[in-house]
């Protein structure tokens, strides 16, 4: 072979190391979402069932965007290229049984997966079936891959590989997207509650209008506020009015506990005391800190 068809060949993108850097990004995350899952196989069985990698292979496979057009053709090389490099594992032949090809869907609610040269489809009733022995299909794979159970040079295994990491490749960006905006979401939140809690701890130590025994009563509630669980906006809005009121306005402080459903400012401290006491791990949100307690 000429030296140019040599480095021509190997100018050419392989997707074994690319497949195998995203298993461990799966790997290292389901040890973060599933509790107590040790092996891999644990974690598939697991996904199959419920989970958010089901969620998403669904959602991605129902697109009909340029997405979903990407998704679809990679499961088609997946199935094609199947035909021709057989995978096993320890129970034998790992293959779909759910796709017919090339029927006219009169039986049935089909579900297409096709090109212009050919044609897979699946019932509708059967998706969740694919979606499994999808997920099967991508650890053997990785089984393939990592205990060398593979031909390296066989074109058909190099496009199966290819195919897994298409796939797996769209899910966990969505779901690792979805991982880090719900991690910025509660530190904002952690910011904004304690943010707030500043600015309402400032202004009860700042009013000069309060007698001791007020005082006493709304650091007393906002603390209460704070182990029970109460939502912030609440918290906030009882205590500006608390606040502002002092012995001049009780009957707004009366209407709204009414209008937040309880029947008098007693009801409304006996609610928070119930929660403490039923709460079985108290969680310290740092609503109120600083020593201003």
């Amino acid at each position: 072979m000429e030296q140019y068809q040599k480095l021509f060949d190997k100018s050419e993108i392989e997707y074994i190391t690319p497949f195998l850097k995203l298993w461990m990004s799966f790997n290292n995350w389901y040890k973060k979402d599933l509790k107590g899952i040790k092996t891999d196989r644990e974690a598939i069985d697991n996904y199959k069932k419920h989970g958010r990698i089901k969620d998403e292979f669904l959602r991605i496979f129902d697109l009909q965007n340029q997405e979903g057009i990407e998704f679809d053709n990679a499961l088609f090389e997946l199935i094609l290229n199947l035909r021709n490099y057989p995978l096993k594992n320890q129970k034998g032949d790992v293959e779909y049984k759910c796709i017919e090809e090339n029927k006219n869907g009169r039986n049935g609610s089909y579900i297409f997966i096709s090109t212009k040269r050919e044609k897979f489809q699946i019932l509708e009733d059967k998706k969740i079936e694919f979606f499994q022995k999808t997920l099967d299909i991508i650890y053997c794979i990785r089984s393939n891959l990592v205990h060398g159970g593979f031909d390296i040079e066989n074109l058909y295994f190099q496009k199966i590989v290819e195919s897994s990491y298409r796939i797996l490749q769209p899910i966990m960006h969505k779901v690792l997207e979805m991982e880090e905006t719900g991690s910025l979401k509660e530190e904002n939140e952690k910011l904004r509650k304690e943010n707030t809690s500043l600015k309402l701890a400032l202004k009860i130590e700042k009013n000069e209008n309060l007698t001791q025994e007020q005082y006493n009563e709304m650091k007393d509630i906002q603390y209460k506020m704070t182990k029970g669980g109460t939502k912030i906006r609440e918290m906030e809005k009882f205590l500006d009015v608390l606040i502002c009121s002092g012995d001049d306005n009780k009957l707004e402080i009366e209407n709204y506990i009414t209008n937040i459903g309880f029947e008098s400012l007693d009801d409304f401290k006996q609610h928070l005391n119930q929660k403490i006491e039923n709460e079985e791990t108290v969680k310290n949100l740092a609503i109120v800190g600083g020593g201003l307690l």
